[in-house]
């Protein structure tokens, strides 16, 4: 006989309320406790895989986040903000220009040649700010009216000028003026005017703007009524166009008037026209001046100089910045 069930069989009256289908009730309580320990395991241990999982994932959406957070924060911290950033981009602009020299012929006041030296140079001192310098210095030979004596004529100009704008089409501006000129008996002649300029022409191609100012003036000449202080009127203008890729063209001009003297007044007025550049940043340049004195010293009528002078140059020149 095949072994039965391991549980006891001693009695053989079946009840509906201890014995299901004919097994004792001992019999089938062991198995039902058996299969229930069973299944409480496999719950137990499917929730705690399930909590390991979601601790898991929320362990890694923190870290996720807090690593994100962190990252961006660097990244704040690590980039400019924009002001410094553009402050950092103005300390970088170097000094832009040009400085050259060549040959002159004079005309009128001196009729003379010589040489002649001249630069101007620009820098952006802010994102608004902009500062100018430009100068000139001639000197030429000439027989003097009258005899065999030969002349020396010096001059220079030399003028600066900031200017800041107020909006698109106007800004205001400082120039000073600093001139010298030994045939005209001019020994130091200073001018400081402030006013407000106006853009006509701004474009890629070129510009034009204007500033009529108004300021104090000194000098000292051979000429003593118009010697020390007096208020003045002045306009400074200035035009650049390029014609082409390799051709350019600029003109300035500069205009005096003393406010105690009326007959005390200058106009100097320049033309250049550019070249197509020789090697990387030379290039060549030819230019006319001209010059107007409203009085003349007896040192200038000495030697027969007059109030009129053109003076024609050819410069070769260095470019300066990028």
């Amino acid at each position: 006989m095949l072994p039965g069930p391991v549980c006891d069989m001693k009695t053989d009256k079946f009840t509906t309320d201890n014995h299901s289908f004919g097994f004792p009730v001992s019999c089938q309580t062991l198995s039902t406790s058996v299969k229930g320990t069973a299944n409480s395991s496999t719950i137990n241990d499917s929730a705690r895989a399930i909590a390991t999982t979601a601790l898991a994932l929320s362990l890694y959406v923190l870290c996720g986040t807090a690593l994100r957070a962190n990252g961006q924060v660097t990244k704040r911290a690590s980039a400019p903000p924009p002001a410094a950033a553009a402050e950092q981009r103005i300390q970088k602009l170097s000094w832009r220009g040009s400085l050259g020299g060549g040959i002159q012929l004079e005309s009128g006041r001196t009729n003379g040649r010589g040489i002649m030296i001249s630069g101007e140079v620009a820098k952006r001192l802010t994102e608004e700010d902009l500062l100018e310098f430009d100068g000139q210095l001639n000197h030429s030979t000439f027989k003097a009216a009258g005899g065999p004596r030969t002349v020396a004529a010096h001059n220079m100009l030399f003028g600066g000028q900031w200017s800041r704008p107020l909006n698109k089409r106007f800004f205001i501006a400082d120039r000073f003026i600093v001139t010298r000129d030994t045939v005209l008996g001019i020994d130091d002649r200073e001018l400081n005017a402030s006013g407000v300029g106006v853009n006509l022409i701004a474009s890629p191609r070129g510009n034009f703007y204007i500033v009529p100012a108004f300021g104090l003036g000194a000098q000292t000449t051979s000429v003593e009524r118009i010697n020390g202080l007096a208020m003045g009127f002045a306009v400074y203008e200035k035009f650049e166009y390029k014609l082409s890729e390799h051709w350019g063209i600029s003109q300035w001009a500069n205009l005096r008037t003393n406010k105690e003297h009326t007959s005390d007044r200058s106009a100097k007025v320049h033309l250049e026209l550019t070249a197509p550049a020789l090697h990387k940043r030379v290039f060549l340049s030819f230019s006319c001046d001209y010059t107007y004195e409203g009085i003349l010293s007896p040192q200038a009528v000495l030697v027969g100089a007059t109030r009129n002078d053109n003076v024609f140059s050819v410069k070769l020149n260095y470019r300066i910045g990028n």
